[in-house]
């Protein structure tokens, strides 16, 4: 499991920047949400692009689902990477029954 930060203020994306993935390897995500304000509820929900194509790739490229424990976030397994291909993982979710947030982060597939 890779650890990271998200960082405070409108963009949202994490400190850890672009992060490098092997097309054979498959990891989940914790994402430290504690620099965001309120406490996370409910369940989290990932979706992956394929910066290269457009295209929303979570489908083929999560399995399992996204969990909250206090304030850190797991994502799904992500893998079955095309190499040479980026993808922005966005993670929406909500504090208290009416407020959402959200967060991103970037992976490089390598060789």
């Amino acid at each position: 499991m890779a650890r990271i930060t998200v960082i405070p203020g409108s963009n949202r994306e994490v400190i850890q920047g672009l992060k490098p993935q092997g097309s054979n390897v498959s990891r989940t995500y914790a994402i430290d949400v504690s620099n965001v304000a309120g406490t996370p509820t409910g369940t989290p929900t990932l979706v992956v692009y394929d910066e290269k194509t457009g295209t929303d790739v979570t489908a083929t490229v999560v399995t399992g689902g996204s969990t909250i424990s206090v304030s850190t976030i797991t994502t799904g397994r992500i893998g079955s990477l095309t190499p040479n291909h980026t993808y922005y993982c966005l993670v929406y979710w909500s504090i208290g029954s009416s407020k959402v947030e959200d967060g991103y982060f970037r992976i490089r597939c390598e060789l």
